[in-house]
């Protein structure tokens, strides 16, 4: 037995919406903590970098994007890098030794 098309999209997103829950139980708390050390980070000076293979590269583009230009309110730029945007560098550094040397 198939079901309709909408009914199918209607799951996608009731799974969703499930999976960001039980993420929020599981996540909240790294991802403050993530954010405290970003924030010292930046306090002192420095820069955050962001990297990510396939689609999690356009992710890491978008985020370091977020902080350098503006995200939900008006604020000066905070200093963050994609390493993803290089690809003369990534390939270079994969063929040359290794890809998994790339973002080290």
């Amino acid at each position: 037995m198939s079901i309709d098309l909408a009914t199918r999209v209607g799951r996608h997103f009731a799974d969703s919406a499930q999976t960001k829950l039980n993420a929020a139980d599981t996540l909240a708390q790294p991802i403050a903590r993530a954010t405290e050390i970003m924030v010292q980070c930046l306090m002192a000076n420095g820069k955050i970098l962001a990297c990510g293979n396939g689609g999690s590269a356009a992710d890491s583009q978008h985020f370091a994007a977020e902080l350098l230009n503006r995200f939900e309110r008006e604020r000066p730029g905070l200093a963050a890098l994609a390493l993803t945007t290089d690809t003369s560098t990534l390939t270079s550094i994969a063929n040359d030794y290794d890809y998994k040397q790339v973002f080290s």
